[in-house]
């Protein structure tokens, strides 16, 4: 299973061949949507952070797929920590309250970027929709450099009821 689009908001190309568009923004949120299938969208919030010397960007989503919600993670990395096949790097989804905590697997790697995606379990989904903010944990297994990225979660909940009920039209 491979998800993702190129990190770019005005023209978005979905696994590198549905072209899509900017729907709806509120606050740190957007749905994105395939130009010609209104009921093919994705919750995103880009991410540009300072780590170190550089910065980095990601682009964290959720899509829905058949009855699951993925959390997908992809970032451009620019060091060691990329390697062909994902393997040296180790994503987990955590909340701020309760513990709770997934991987994300690494679902397809490229000279570019890194893509990890996992099915959000249901008590994540529902501290998700209280407006928890998370943090995604990035750790290097060659050379033990971890990072955490806090995602916020204001706007999430009416994004993700919009996306949910499929109140997008065109």
């Amino acid at each position: 299973m491979s998800f993702g689009y190129e990190l770019n908001k005005n023209i978005v190309y979905y696994d590198g061949f549905i072209e899509g568009y900017l729907y709806k923004e509120i606050e740190d949120w957007s749905i994105i949507c395939e130009v010609k299938n209104n009921d093919r969208c994705l919750l995103t919030q880009f991410l540009e952070i300072q780590i170190d010397e550089s910065k980095q960007t990601f682009l964290i989503f959720i899509i829905k797929e058949m009855n699951d919600n993925y959390l997908v993670l992809r970032s451009k990395l620019n060091d060691e920590s990329q390697s062909s096949n994902g393997d040296i790097t180790k994503i987990m989804a955590l909340s701020n309250k309760g513990n709770l905590k997934f991987q994300l697997m690494n679902t397809k790697c490229t000279t570019d970027y890194c893509e990890y995606a996992g099915v959000i379990p249901d008590d994540f989904l529902k501290k998700l929709k209280n407006k928890d903010d998370f943090m995604i944990g990035v750790g290097n297994k060659k050379n033990n450099k971890n990072i955490g990225i806090m995602i916020e979660m204001n706007g999430f909940p009416e994004m993700f009821q919009a996306l949910s009920k499929n109140e997008i039209k065109n």
